[in-house]
Order: C-alpha cells, then structure tokens, then sequence
C-alpha cells in the first residue's frame, strides 16, 4: 500500500496555525508593522496590547475552527487507485518521491518521450487518487509528476521554486512541460503558468477561474475539461466568477462530476458535488484520453 504520508492522521490542526502564520505573517510583515506603529502612537502601549491581544486571540479561533474543518473533510484515495498505485510502484512504473510521484511512460524516461505534465491535485485530496489516471497518461507516453502536497493537501502553497525543483531532477532528457491541476489545483496551475515561462501547456481539471486571472503566455495552449455534472464548477459559473479560455480547446464530459477527475468521493465540500451519470472508469477514460490527445498533439 502507498507509504503513510497519505493518511488522514499525518496532520493537525497545528500544520494549519504554521501555515498560516507562514502565508498572512511572514508575507504581510510590514503592512502589520505598519499597523502596529500606528496603534502605538494614537493609543500607547495599552492600547496596542489590547488589539493586538483580541486580535491574535479572534484569529487564532477562526484558523481552529477553519482547521478542523478542512481536516474533517480530507478525501482519501479509493482502494481502486491504491491497488494501481501500488502495482505501478512494483513493477518501477511508479518512482515515489519526497515531494511528487513520478509515472513513467512504457520505455521509461527517453528521447522518444515527447512531453512531462505536472499535475497539483485539487484540495484536500490525496494524491494517490489520481493514480489511475496518471497511469493511463503514462501509458500513451506522457512522463506524469503528480504533487505530493501533504500535509495540508493545498495547492495555494505550491510555489515556482518547488515546480523548478522538478523540472531540474527530470529535464535531463524531456524539455517540454505541461501543467495542470484539478479543482483548487487548476487554479494554481493556472496562476503558475501563467506567471513564469516554464511550460508550453495547460491542463485545467473543474477548476473555476477568476475574472481577474492575469492572461496566459501567448505561446501556451490550454484544455479546460468539465462533467456536465460537476456543480463546484457550475455553481461558480452561474454567480458569473468563472472566466472562460477563448482561443483554447475545451470539453465537457456528459454525465461526468467533480470527484470524478479522481478516485475518491463523494465530494460534500465546500459544497455537494453533482451526481455521476456515467461509470468512473468512463469518465477517466474519456478524460485520458481528451488530455493525452492534447498533450502529445505537435
């Protein structure tokens, strides 16, 4: 079975109060400097304690709170994706790596492997789901990294420099890249890609896009896949937030959802996702397929 670092139990509401601090205090230091002086001079030390005291005591509540939630609704792979996993992990199809998996095509990496996709998956979900459709890419040649992103299982905290650290261990040999992600993981893709030069590709995964998005290269081509079903989607795209790729390939998979991108499920949050008309396995398949096409299409 894949290695504990999987598990529901590998995080506490601790890892959430770190990444925090991490992503609000460590990034917004001076605006919170700022406020801090400012209090000092209308109000004098008194002043600043009791602010500075309710504030840290109201947040450190909310980021609880917020803690435990996004704990209670961890999704873990099915057994389905594990088995793959692990078959893969036996016959060295699978090479599992500190902070990524890596699924080979058929000849291994080589000169004939044409494109390297880097997959974040979607939030709160393990990454050992989305083995069978890993697999499946792999199988039509594609060098597939998919993100461990443990503990917190949130692809905001992927950065440039962890994506760099990929492409320098396998580039080697594959000098073209793709990016994708599902849900949240779609998102980052997105931002990622298009805030750096480093991929020729984009695969985004029932991942809702702001209107504010800043444009993607003109060099890079994109796919948007999404199930008909899939109402985290297109609960976001009747509120008019989603923003559409003009010019770039999309597909809806009829009868397809949300958590169907992977193996896991069902998908209760944020809120519930719609129901499957189709059989996983077709959807996979129809999904293998649309983004293989795309990825390896010259």
């Amino acid at each position: 079975m894949p290695s504990p670092r999987s598990k529901s139990g590998s995080v506490s509401v601790w890892d959430f109060y770190v990444l925090f601090f991490r992503l609000v205090i460590v990034t917004h230091w001076i605006k919170l400097t700022a406020v801090v002086l400012v209090l000092f001079c209308l109000g004098g030390f008194r002043l600043l304690l009791v602010v500075v005291g309710v504030g840290a005591a109201a947040t450190g509540f909310a980021v609880h709170k917020f803690s435990q939630n996004l704990i209670k609704h961890r999704q873990e792979a099915f057994p389905e994706a594990q088995n793959e996993f692990q078959k893969r992990l036996e016959s060295k199809r699978v090479i599992r790596k500190e902070r990524y998996d890596l699924y080979l095509p058929t000849s291994g990496i080589s000169k004939t492997t044409k494109i390297g996709l880097i997959f974040l998956p979607g939030a709160l979900v393990d990454s050992v789901a989305y083995a069978v459709l890993a697999s499946q890419l792999s199988d039509q040649g594609i060098l597939v990294a998919i993100l461990n992103l443990e503990p917190h299982r949130l692809a905001m905290t992927v950065t440039k420099a962890a994506l760099m650290a990929i492409l320098q261990d396998e580039n080697s040999i594959i000098h073209k890249w793709a990016i994708g992600g599902h849900s949240m993981g779609a998102k980052r893709a997105y931002d990622l890609c298009a805030t750096t030069n480093l991929f020729a590709k984009l695969v985004l995964c029932g991942g809702v896009l702001p209107r504010n998005c800043p444009p993607l290269p003109p060099n890079v081509a994109a796919l948007q896949v999404v199930g008909s079903e899939d109402q985290l989607f297109w609960s976001q795209h009747k509120k008019g937030v989603y923003q559409g790729l003009p010019g770039h390939k999309y597909v809806e998979i009829a009868g397809g959802n949300h958590s169907g991108v992977g193996h896991y499920g069902p998908q209760t949050y944020p809120i519930c996702d719609g129901e499957r008309t189709i059989a996983l396995e077709e959807q996979q398949r129809i999904l293998a397929e649309e983004t293989a096409e795309f990825l390896l299409d010259e």
